[in-house]
């Protein structure tokens, strides 16, 4: 699901903003530009005759209803997992819960007084979340009409918000180019990412919640290691400010919408391709580093790099290189003089401390005679002075 712009068209027909479709792809809810939601149910055969060329199907192939309910445009929707209900989020400031299956307003929450942006539930689909254009994300029990949490922190508005698989975080995006993970049980911020360069339109979690995807007004889509908060990857196709973003069942695959363009992004590939790079980057980052800060130490690195190259072409076979050794070897302890053994050296040692410290003591006494000479001389004069 996702936001779009507000308003109906030349021709009549409202625009959609937004979309929701089941897992199971045999249903999907719309939010419209004038306030209503159109339900709508897929025929599996007609699915299945679209795909793949199976029998004409007996049922019609779609079933649609479109139910009024807010009084401006539905900017998010969300549909449970078990595909009873149906969430939606309005510049009205209102946010609604629907019987998917009877398409009626089943309960109607406190008002943001702000625009709602997006709405997610929680996997038990007990708990939900709103992005409201305060800059706070709010948690809702869906049997209680006021919030449980208000989780305060973003500078802008905030874009989107989703769940964590295990229930216990919700991960928001914000206008102010930042993305963060929130506690639900204690209302904390406990990471703080910061990646792109422009306003986050969308923001996913990967379904074993070790990664994440966000959508962002600089072309780019950053996937992101949630236990350390560090972008893994930038992923750069789109030519204009990519604003949808998620995950597929698997986990293997990530969708980024950017205007009329739809990518398909493979997450092996991009974790292989940044494995290669990793070393190549971080070569160019120290690199950089050196010439920034010390430029003389990268000349003598280079130097040092191509002197080791030319070292290496022109070594000797390792079995002439290695008798080469033994013989040099050989002929330094010849040359060398013998230092006898352990206790000769003791001996050596010893007598080297002792001359040194007889030494210092010499100098110490000739500097006390010293001293006493010159205190008995300044006496002398002092009271030769004074006798007169």
């Amino acid at each position: 699901a996702g936001g779009g712009g507000g308003g109906a068209r030349a021709t009549g027909t409202p625009e959609l903003c937004c979309i929701e479709v089941s897992p199971t792809v045999d249903s999907a809810v719309c939010g419209r530009a004038d306030g209503a939601l159109s339900f709508h149910r897929f025929s599996r055969e007609a699915i299945l005759h679209a795909r793949f060329g199976a029998p004409t199907p007996a049922q019609p192939p779609l079933r649609s209803r479109v139910v009024p309910g807010h009084s401006g445009p539905v900017y998010g929707v969300a549909m449970s997992r078990d595909r009873q209900y149906v969430l939606s989020g309005s510049q009205d400031g209102e946010v609604r819960l629907w019987s998917a299956r009877h398409a009626t307003t089943v309960v109607r929450y406190a008002s943001h007084g702000f625009p709602v942006w997006g709405v997610a539930f929680a996997s038990h689909s007990a708990h939900f979340a709103t992005a409201c254009y305060d800059g706070a994300t709010r948690i809702f029990a869906t049997e209680r009409t006021t919030p449980l949490r208000v989780l305060a922190g973003h500078l802008a508005d905030v874009s989107a918000a989703t769940f964590h698989p295990n229930g216990n975080y919700v991960l928001s995006a914000s206008h102010d180019c930042t993305l963060r993970l929130w506690d639900v049980g204690t209302g904390a911020c406990v990471r703080l990412m910061r990646g792109h360069a422009a306003p986050v339109r969308a923001v996913a979690v990967s379904p074993d919640g070790q990664s994440a995807a966000s959508a962002g007004e600089d072309h780019t889509v950053l996937l992101w290691h949630l236990a350390s908060a560090r972008v893994v990857h930038t992923l750069r196709r789109h030519s204009g400010p990519v604003t949808h973003v998620a995950f597929s069942n698997s986990g293997r695959l990530i969708s980024s919408a950017a205007g009329n363009e739809v990518c398909i992004w493979d997450t092996r590939n991009v974790a292989s391709a940044g494995a290669a790079r990793r070393p190549a980057r971080r070569a160019a980052r120290r690199a950089r580093h050196l010439s920034r800060s010390h430029p003389p130490l990268q000349a003598a690195a280079l130097r040092r790099s191509s002197h080791s190259r030319r070292r290496s072409r022109s070594r000797p076979p390792p079995s002439i290189r290695s008798s080469q050794c033994s013989s040099r070897a050989a002929r330094t302890s010849a040359a060398r003089p013998s230092r006898g053994n352990r206790a000769e050296r003791w001996a050596r040692a010893r007598s080297r401390y002792i001359t040194a410290h007889n030494i210092i003591q010499t100098y110490t006494r000739h500097e006390r005679t010293a001293a006493h000479t010159h205190a008995t001389l300044i006496g002398t004069v002092e009271l030769l002075a004074a006798s007169g």
